[in-house]
């Protein structure tokens, strides 16, 4: 999920969750506790987690490790989990199971 176009007024620009009803679905955020993106921090991320209403379990996960190599906002630095993808996608097939 792309959360980054949402971090300031999400609730218009958010096209997959309306404000006045509550998500159906398993919502899992996972993020790289060095990733410098603004528009992904760890606030944001909480936010969007306390401003919806979730009927479903959701959970905010953070993960360490791997590297920054490129650009840090990029997919080769920490925001595309460089280095720990294996960690990460054996974390998201768990949170989905």
């Amino acid at each position: 999920t792309q959360l980054g176009k949402y971090y300031k007024d999400y609730y218009t620009r958010c096209n997959f969750f309306k404000k006045h009803e509550p998500v159906t679905v398993p919502f899992h955020i996972i993020h790289h506790e060095l990733d410098i993106s603004s528009n992904t921090d760890i606030p944001t991320c909480q936010l969007i987690l306390d401003q919806f209403k979730f009927t479903k379990e959701t959970s905010l996960n953070v993960v360490s490790g791997g590297w920054n190599e490129g650009h840090p906002k990029f997919n080769f630095g920490h925001h595309g989990f460089r280095g720990i993808e294996k960690e990460v996608a054996n974390l998201a097939t768990n949170l989905m199971n």
